[in-house]
Protein backbone atom coordinates (compact mmCIF):
# COMPACT_ATOMS: atom_id res chain seq x y z
CA UNK A 1 0.00 0.00 0.00
CA UNK A 2 1.67 3.57 -0.91
CA UNK A 3 0.83 6.53 1.18
CA UNK A 4 1.38 10.15 -0.56
CA UNK A 5 2.06 12.74 2.08
CA UNK A 6 2.61 16.62 1.61
CA UNK A 7 6.45 17.60 3.27
CA UNK A 8 9.01 20.27 2.82
CA UNK A 9 12.79 20.11 1.28
CA UNK A 10 15.16 20.47 4.62
CA UNK A 11 18.09 19.35 2.71
CA UNK A 12 19.86 18.55 -0.48
CA UNK A 13 22.16 15.64 -0.49
CA UNK A 14 24.79 14.67 -3.29
CA UNK A 15 23.85 11.99 -6.16
CA UNK A 16 20.34 13.32 -6.67
CA UNK A 17 19.00 12.46 -2.78
CA UNK A 18 16.77 15.26 -1.13
CA UNK A 19 16.04 15.27 2.87
CA UNK A 20 12.42 15.63 3.46
CA UNK A 21 10.36 16.81 6.71
CA UNK A 22 6.65 15.60 7.00
CA UNK A 23 4.28 15.00 9.28
CA UNK A 24 3.56 11.22 9.39
CA UNK A 25 1.39 9.69 12.23
CA UNK A 26 1.56 12.35 14.26
CA UNK A 27 4.85 12.60 14.36
CA UNK A 28 7.78 15.00 12.13
CA UNK A 29 9.86 12.49 10.32
CA UNK A 30 12.58 13.20 7.92
CA UNK A 31 13.19 10.69 4.84
CA UNK A 32 15.16 10.31 2.01
CA UNK A 33 13.79 10.59 -1.29
CA UNK A 34 14.42 10.86 -5.11
CA UNK A 35 12.93 12.14 -7.94
CA UNK A 36 10.34 10.49 -9.33
CA UNK A 37 9.84 9.31 -12.72
CA UNK A 38 8.47 12.79 -14.63
CA UNK A 39 10.14 15.41 -12.72
CA UNK A 40 13.86 13.69 -13.61
CA UNK A 41 12.41 12.66 -17.51
CA UNK A 42 11.26 16.97 -17.63
CA UNK A 43 14.30 18.43 -15.69
CA UNK A 44 11.98 19.81 -12.95
CA UNK A 45 14.54 21.61 -10.37
CA UNK A 46 13.63 21.02 -6.89
CA UNK A 47 15.25 23.37 -4.10
CA UNK A 48 15.33 23.73 0.02
CA UNK A 49 11.91 25.28 0.55
CA UNK A 50 9.94 23.62 -1.66
CA UNK A 51 6.72 21.87 -0.82
CA UNK A 52 6.32 18.18 -2.52
CA UNK A 53 4.29 15.24 -2.73
CA UNK A 54 6.16 12.49 -1.62
CA UNK A 55 5.13 8.30 -1.99
CA UNK A 56 6.48 5.75 -0.28
CA UNK A 57 5.74 2.64 1.36
CA UNK A 58 6.29 1.61 4.55
CA UNK A 59 7.65 -1.39 5.02
CA UNK A 60 8.34 -2.55 9.24
CA UNK A 61 11.88 -2.72 9.68
CA UNK A 62 13.19 -0.67 6.80
CA UNK A 63 14.42 2.71 6.14
CA UNK A 64 12.34 4.41 4.13
CA UNK A 65 13.07 5.58 0.60
CA UNK A 66 10.42 7.37 -1.36
CA UNK A 67 9.67 9.33 -4.51
CA UNK A 68 9.15 12.99 -4.70
CA UNK A 69 5.77 12.51 -7.40
CA UNK A 70 4.69 16.55 -7.67
CA UNK A 71 6.26 19.80 -6.80
CA UNK A 72 3.62 22.27 -5.17
CA UNK A 73 3.91 26.30 -6.17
Amino acid sequence: MKVRLEGKIVEIKPNGMYVVELDYKGKKKRIIATLGGKLRYNRITVIEGDRVVIEFEPVPGREIIGKIVYRLR
